[in-house]
């Protein structure tokens, strides 16, 4: 709609132009002549060329941004597997840790296992080194 509404305010304008501005010019271009182009379709000409022009730049700022989007896509992908992987191997040695603690208590001989009286308090230990 805003395109629609920029292009009818600038026939307008050109429009305006070409009434005021009917004079014709001689142009050469490289080794051709031409004579009696009308200012208004010089102008325009001018325009639409500049405008031509500019888009074609923006076609390789826009091939060339969609490289790099690409590119960093993929490497986010190839992130995010390595995220999954690492937390698949995380599970894993969880899984593992805790099998081994319990075949660990299952394993473990009740003599070897200390009690408080076993061990001497803070007290007994000053006492003794005193």
């Amino acid at each position: 709609m805003e395109v629609l509404i920029i292009a009818v305010i600038s026939g307008i304008g050109i429009a305006y132009f070409a009434t005021q501005n009917p004079i014709a010019v001689p142009i050469t271009l490289a080794s051709y002549h031409f004579f009696n182009i009308p200012l208004y379709i010089l102008v325009a000409g001018s325009l639409l060329f500049g405008l031509l022009v500019s888009w074609i730049i923006s076609l390789f700022s826009y091939f060339g941004n969609s490289v790099l989007f690409h590119r960093q896509s993929s490497r986010i992908k190839k992130d995010n597997k390595i995220i999954q992987d690492l937390t698949t191997k995380i599970h894993d040695l969880e899984i593992e840790n805790a099998r081994l603690k319990e075949r660990n208590v299952h394993t473990k001989s009740p003599s070897a296992e200390t009690t408080e009286y076993d061990r001497p308090s803070l007290l007994t230990r000053i006492r003794q080194s005193i």
